[in-house]
Order: structure tokens, then C-alpha cells, then sequence
């Protein structure tokens, strides 16, 4: 699904004459050279000068999927911790940013979520649910809790969520697409 997006956007017009590049599935190291994880999407901003350039960067998850095998899945969890009783540092989902893998020198990021039912009211309200459970290993605002997002408040599929992390606060925006 992501690639089908990224072959999209590499097509768009308005996009090709931004300073932007986009990146798909982008290996992301540390400041010790050790291996974070697999970006699904980044977006680079070309400044020509700053180093490290700065950028965007997209966790993508599936929701509400039907196997082949039989069986119906949410995927919730995946998308909002992973909730795998692993370290947090290898939790997946919104957990990438909160840990600082995805994250480090960023101010926001964005999920986004595949709902393979259409079923896009229904996913959200579980990832609502699943952030508010989760807050604290969330790092959640307490005085921001899940909301319509402020850079596009007529759009209530877009909605964000702000979170306390030691290089101050951090924005997930979150998009659902059905698919």
C-alpha cells in the first residue's frame, strides 16, 4: 500500500515543484552508527545548505484487515504501541516516535493508518481509545489530549496528538485512509 502511495506522490506535480524529496522505507541510524528501524515514508527538505537536511517522517500501519487464512484483525495495538511487552524502545506503531528512533531532532511525525474495512469512524475511535489507555507510556499532554488537528481543523480524519518527550513536545499527526 505505502509504495502504491509513494508512486502517487512521485507523480504529483505540485509536489515535484517543492523542495522536497520523498524517500520510501528509509534505514535509520543512530548517532553511533547503530541500526533504529525502517522509516515507511520521509520527506527531505532541501534547504541547499543546513546539514542534516531537515524532514518528515510517516509509520504507516494497517487497520480493521481481513486475512486470507480467515479472521479479522484491528490492529490497534500495532499502530499505538505494539503492546508486545518488549522495551519500549522496540515497540512499534507511535512508539517509534515517542522512544526518539523516529523522532531525534524532530518536532512532528505522522501515522498513518490503512483501514482495509473503510470502516474509518470505527478505527479511529479504537486508536482514541487505545491512546487514551495508553497515555502515560505515551507520553501524552496532559493538557492536550487527541484532537482535530489545528493545521487542517474541517478535516476530522486528521487528528493529532501531543506528547511530553525530554526535547520538548512532540506532534503526531494521524491520518486514516480507507483502502
Amino acid at each position: 500500500m505505502t509504495i502504491r502511495l509513494a508512486k502517487l506522490l512521485l507523480r504529483d506535480a505540485a509536489l515535484l515543484t517543492r523542495p522536497v524529496h520523498l524517500d520510501l522505507e528509509v534505514w535509520e541510524f543512530g548517532k553511533k552508527a547503530e541500526l533504529l528501524g525502517r522509516l515507511d515514508l520521509r520527506f527531505l527538505y532541501s534547504t541547499g545548505v543546513r546539514h542534516p537536511w531537515p524532514c518528515f517522517a510517516i509509520e504507516a500501519k494497517r487497520l480493521h484487515v481481513t486475512f486470507p487464512k480467515g479472521g479479522w484483525k484491528s490492529l490497534v495495538s500495532e499502530y499505538v504501541t505494539g503492546d508486545t511487552g518488549k522495551p519500549a524502545e522496540e515497540e512499534q506503531g507511535m512508539m517509534c516516535f515517542v522512544t526518539g528512533r523516529y523522532s531525534g531532532g524532530l518536532q512532528a511525525g505522522a501515522m498513518l493508518g490503512y483501514v482495509y474495512d473503510g470502516k474509518l469512524d470505527r478505527a479511529q475511535s479504537g486508536i482514541h481509545n487505545a491512546i487514551a489507555e495508553y497515555a502515560a507510556k505515551l507520553k501524552l499532554s496532559q493538557e492536550q489530549q487527541i484532537r482535530v488537528s489545528e493545521l487542517i481543523p474541517d478535516e476530522n480524519r486528521i487528528t493529532e496528538s501531543i506528547h511530553v518527550l525530554p526535547n520538548g513536545n512532540f506532534t503526531i499527526y494521524h491520518l486514516l485512509l480507507a483502502v
